[in-house]
């Protein structure tokens, strides 16, 4: 992105736990910190040289594995995480980062 000059976009993905405060394992919790801090760095870095970089910290996904792991059900999800009137379902995962990632 720096030898071609037309600067660019870098989309880094953390999670809920990093602006709220719930049960998980310490090392994720940990290690999602740990990415909004390298946004915060590369944008200081980057960003003279036109680089944006962004962070987006979605909810949680209410999968077989994570409701049995949270012991939350699918409207749990709902009541606790839904901003928007929308639950994010796995497959459509791709799809929520609202464009922070285009480079125009």
């Amino acid at each position: 992105m720096e030898k071609g000059g037309n600067g660019g976009a870098i989309l880094l993905t953390g999670s809920v736990v990093t602006a709220s405060y719930g049960m998980a394992p310490h090392a994720y919790v940990a290690s999602k910190h740990a990415v909004v801090g390298l946004t915060k760095n590369l944008c200081v870095e980057l960003g003279p040289l036109g680089i944006r970089v962004n962070c987006i910290s979605p909810y949680g996904v209410p999968t077989r594995l994570s409701m049995d792991a949270t012991g939350m059900d699918e409207a749990a999800y709902e009541a606790k995480g839904n901003l928007k009137g929308v639950v994010l379902r796995p497959e459509g995962r791709r799809h929520c980062h609202g464009g922070v990632e285009s480079c125009e």
